[in-house]
């Protein structure tokens, strides 16, 4: 699904397109195409790549993890924020 048409098929769909001349699709002349189109500009003027450390990427998962945890076993938040404390301490003596 890489080539023009198949990313605007996608797009239509809500998928970000990968390749610019997908762009020449009639699809990006409606109002959804536009809005999309308007996203992508946005992304190009001003998007950069960032680059995470390990422990972060680390804390945002055990973030993740304590708070489905708290969702789907209704447990409190104090629970979850305890949790997070523990496992990121964990986490960074590991790292040391």
């Amino acid at each position: 699904m890489t080539s023009p048409a198949a990313q605007a098929i996608a797009a239509q769909g809500g998928e970000v397109v990968a390749r610019a001349s997908a762009y020449n699709d009639p699809y990006f002349a409606t109002p959804q195409g536009r809005d999309q189109r308007a996203w992508a500009d946005l992304i190009k003027a001003r998007g950069r790549q960032v680059n995470y450390s390990i422990i972060q990427s680390n804390f945002h998962q055990i973030v993740a993890d304590a708070f489905q945890r708290m969702v789907l076993r209704n447990t409190s938040p104090e629970d979850a924020y305890q949790e997070v404390i523990t496992k990121y301490n964990e986490a960074l003596a590991k790292a040391k």
